[in-house]
């Protein structure tokens, strides 16, 4: 069987030819001679020379037959490894093509509502078809980014705190309330932004940030305190699913985070956060025992009220939580302000121009606001008055949405 497998029919045909031409002269000769021993020998050489050649055509053609497939299966494999490659380079083609789709559209839209916005300062008219349209536009992106994430996501949360050059109790007050939380400790990461602050301050920012578990992000070459700047470096380095934007001197009530979060699930459209409640100076020093909040609330003062009524100016609501994708979609705070003062009444505006909901939780959880002097931490100088009067300016002449 096997030989008739590895022999097509013409090596057949001559073996048999060869082996018989054979035989006839073997024959002959013995016929002639008449001895038998010679006979056996004969007989017993032809017999061996046949297996000889059959044996060797068989290796020769197991030879050919393994050479032919180990160069089929080499040209096959060649084949599937270039055709790997085409898909995958077009795959990389098609993902980088989406991608600057979608940097494109994404470039244009916040060109037209800039223009928009252009266009509604000498029109005053044009501010609700204005807000209309980057409205739409708002909402369509943000409901693209959540149902893309919408299985895979945790239920963690990144608290965001701008500091330079202030390590005082008031820091550690605010990190030690938030490590208090009654919200899972695995899904509560805390990220301080150290802004430029002098060497001296850089030992104890991060012996803090190992006591209360903190990642400690460090930006240096900055000569002047610009906190849009500083929280949207800290909006980019964060990788969950909701942002709370906090200051050094907040101090959070044990069920903030929870209840913050529960009503954002409600609506993720929308943007939390609680009435100030200023601390007088005295009440809350370093060996204020944070478990005593009720009482640390009772001697409060409520801040000054929010103005909801004229758009212009939204004033000091600063400790926000919301999806981290309403954030990034506006190009989080705007870096034109300096120094100090409306980047967070900016950032409320434009999250009210795009319809995002702005919910008030005061009458489930609460933040303090620790005493401090005015403007701490800001370099005071003739020209802070004058910044001030200038972001005032800005933030009432501007009308997009994006940054």
């Amino acid at each position: 069987m096997f030989l008739r497998k590895i022999m097509n029919t013409e090596t057949k045909i001559k073996i048999i030819l060869v082996a018989f031409i054979g035989l006839l002269l073997v024959s002959s000769i013995l016929e002639f001679l008449y001895f038998k021993r010679i006979i056996s020998l004969s007989l017993g050489l032809l017999i061996t020379m046949i297996t000889l050649l059959v044996l060797s055509e068989a290796y020769l053609r197991i030879q050919h037959n393994i050479e032919r497939k180990f160069l089929k299966t080499k040209k096959m494999l060649f084949e599937l490894h270039a055709r790997n490659e085409r898909n995958r380079s077009e795959q990389i083609g098609i993902v980088k093509q989406k991608l600057e789709e979608q940097k494109e559209r994404l470039s244009e839209l916040k060109y037209l509502t800039n223009e928009l916005g252009t266009l509604g300062i000498k029109n005053e008219s044009n501010i609700e078809d204005i807000n209309y349209v980057q409205k739409d536009i708002m909402r369509s992106l943000l409901e693209e980014k959540i149902n893309k994430g919408k299985k895979k996501e945790k239920e963690d949360v990144t608290i965001i705190i701008g500091t330079r050059n202030r390590t005082d109790y008031r820091l550690e007050n605010s990190l030690k309330s938030i490590r208090q939380q009654g919200y899972p400790k695995e899904l509560i990461k805390i990220l301080l932004v150290d802004y430029g602050s002098k060497s001296e301050f850089k030992k104890t920012y991060k012996k803090l940030c190992k006591k209360y578990q903190a990642e400690y992000l460090r930006i240096n070459n900055v000569n002047q305190w610009n906190r849009s700047n500083c929280l949207n470096l800290g909006i980019k380095k964060a990788n969950t699913k909701y942002l709370l934007v906090s200051d050094t001197d907040i101090i959070f009530e044990q069920n903030y985070l929870k209840e913050a979060i529960e009503k954002i699930k409600e609506n993720s459209y929308s943007i939390v956060y609680s009435k100030k409640n200023l601390s007088k100076e005295g009440d809350i020093t370093p060996k204020t025992n944070l478990k005593d909040y009720e009482e640390l609330l009772s001697k409060t003062k409520r801040g000054h009220p929010y103005n909801y009524a004229n758009m212009d100016f939204w004033q000091g609501m600063s400790i926000i939580l919301g999806r981290k994708e309403i954030f990034k979609i506006l190009g989080g705070y705007d870096e034109n302000f300096r120094l100090w003062g409306c980047e967070d009444d900016d950032l409320i505006k434009r999250f009210s121009q795009a319809g995002v909901q702005i919910i008030d939780i005061s009458k489930k959880t609460s933040h303090i606001h620790q005493w401090h002097k005015n403007l701490e931490g800001v370099n005071k100088n003739k020209k802070i008055k004058e910044q001030i009067e200038k972001n005032k300016d800005y933030m009432k002449k501007s009308k997009s949405i994006f940054r």
